[in-house]
């Protein structure tokens, strides 16, 4: 599975109104998510032959926001995906990994704001999302 993958199922345990996942792409309609990763990678290497990578990822919400109430719902919307996001990391329950991969951290690197207000009532939200994780090479035969 890749690390995309690995963090859109993560995502699905945001339980406070269902989104559909999809990467590389955002869907037409409300309550839609695209996962967008970043050209930016950090690499630390470590002696072991281990290596810690960083990677980014720019993650878009469509949601309704035609009247005043909608955008006063997707405030609370994204406020406690925030939180629910600070909570997983305090908890420390993070993607799962596969391929000897381990992830140490996850986090949104930025506020979630609104994007873009889009002509269909609905408006496009981005959040930025950081996730650091653990690479063990495994001995390579010649």
């Amino acid at each position: 599975m890749t690390v995309s993958k690995a963090i859109a199922k993560w995502l699905e345990g945001y339980e406070m109104k269902p989104v559909k996942v999809s990467i590389d792409q955002v869907g037409a309609g409300a309550d839609s998510l695209g996962m967008f990763k970043s050209p930016n990678r950090e690499v630390v290497n470590h002696n072991d032959s281990s290596y810690k990578i960083t990677e980014y990822y720019e993650l878009f919400v469509v949601r309704e926001s035609q009247e005043n109430k909608d955008r006063e719902d997707n405030d609370e919307w994204l406020e406690n995906f925030t939180y629910w996001a600070d909570d997983c990391r305090y908890g420390r329950m993070y993607p799962q990994l596969d391929k000897n991969r381990r992830c140490l951290d996850i986090w949104l690197s930025g506020t979630p704001y609104m994007f873009e207000a889009k002509e269909n009532n609905t408006a496009l939200y981005q959040i930025s999302l950081g996730i650091t994780y653990l690479r063990e090479r495994e001995a390579l035969e010649w």
